[in-house]
């Protein structure tokens, strides 16, 4: 489903402080996820669970980019929300 045809109750935004709130707490979780996974991977160097610990890692940084994305979004005026497959746009944009 897009922004296009979603139902108008669903693209309605919570309150601008309430929002922001809820996404920082969102960053902070994905932040303290991405330093675990950090440690994982250094731990794991030269092992077998090495692949699997840089595939977390890049998964984590990935969720900490949505979750900065969202806080921007919940410091502007913007009604949609930015969308991951909209990212390399959002980001030439600004």
């Amino acid at each position: 489903m897009t922004p296009l045809t979603m139902p108008p109750r669903e693209l309605e935004r919570e309150s601008a402080t309430d929002e922001r709130e809820r996404a920082q707490r969102r960053l902070d979780d994905a932040v303290e996820l991405k330093e675990r996974s950090n440690a994982r991977l250094d731990a794991t160097r030269g092992t077998a669970a090495e692949l699997d610990a840089y595939v977390q890692l890049n998964e984590a940084e990935e969720k900490v980019a949505a979750r900065d994305r969202w806080i921007e979004w919940a410091d502007a005026e913007d009604i949609v929300p930015p969308w991951p497959d909209f990212l390399p746009l959002h980001r030439l944009l600004g």
